[in-house]
């Protein structure tokens, strides 16, 4: 009989590797992943590694966007009412 086991490299995006030891057993019963009857299909034997997700790392802080977004809506308040106020200042004169 010919033997191939194959572990993948690295885990899918966004997930973080197994390192899961999994007990492989063949005998007259079958092929076992620890105690767990495998299916074949095609001469195949096969069986997943759950991986978990990565930890999301947060860079920054978000109330960093709302202040800066803050002071650009006031700042804008600001320079529009200047505008009208000359406009309607430039009128009277």
């Amino acid at each position: 009989m010919e033997y191939t086991i194959s572990k993948s490299g690295k885990a899918p995006a966004g997930y973080v590797l197994s390192d899961q030891v999994v007990k492989i057993e063949i005998n007259d019963k079958g092929v076992f992943a620890d105690n767990i009857l495998l299916e074949e299909n095609n001469n195949v034997y096969s069986f997943i590694y759950y991986n978990s997700l990565a930890p999301v790392i947060q860079t920054g802080s978000e109330i960093n966007y709302i202040l800066t977004i803050g002071l650009m809506t006031i700042s804008l308040i600001g320079i529009v009412t200047g505008v009208i106020v000359l406009k309607r200042k430039r009128k009277n004169n």
